[in-house]
């Protein structure tokens, strides 16, 4: 695992140490932070929003990742939950009102090798271009007094035989973000 800045330090977390950042080698819009493994096509992905007030907590999951998905048609939501901020030691519940995570699945043919510019062995996934089943887990971090909604997104493509490391581990080190500078502007 290795610890990397977000945002220019206002943000911190724990990524995989397989996990380059995609900034380096394409371009990455200011309100997104994007790591892609080097090990197979798993990606981090935060991305700070505007607050939607008018979409409460128990549609956010909903709302958030069939925005985010591909397609509507072969996206779903398998599974959500909301936990209250004080569970989470590293987020200040006078600023963050709850944060919503899911579990949830698409088909998508994006995941199709390494990124264009990416170093060399960026990728294990095959360069078809039949849809691949990706495994996403997403956290929104809701902070309506920043007028701001985080998503802090995992794509992990059910990787081809073969693939191992620590890409294909899950979430480790979502749940170790700490967003103390940016939250207290």
């Amino acid at each position: 695992m290795q610890r990397v800045e977000l945002y220019g330090g206002a943000m911190e977390t724990q990524m995989p140490s397989s996990f380059l950042d995609a900034s380096t080698f394409r371009e990455v819009p200011d309100h997104q932070e994007v790591w892609i493994s080097s090990e197979c096509a798993a990606s981090v992905i935060v991305e700070i929003l505007e607050h939607e007030g008018a979409v409460s907590d128990e549609a956010a999951p909903e709302h958030f990742f069939m925005d985010y998905a591909d397609s509507k048609e072969d996206a779903e939501v398998l599974s959500s939950v909301c936990v209250p901020p004080t569970d989470l030691p590293n987020l200040d519940p006078s600023i963050v009102r709850s944060v919503v995570s899911l579990r949830a699945r698409q088909k998508t043919t994006k995941f199709r090798g390494a990124p264009q510019g990416a170093p060399e062995g960026g990728s294990a996934v095959s360069a078809d271009r039949q849809p691949h089943e990706v495994n996403v887990y997403m956290s929104i971090v809701r902070m309506p007094g920043k007028n701001s909604d985080i998503l802090i997104i995992l794509n992990n493509p059910k990787p081809p035989p073969g693939v191992t490391g620590e890409a294909a581990e899950g979430t480790q080190g979502v749940d170790d973000t700490r967003a103390e500078e940016w939250a207290s502007a």
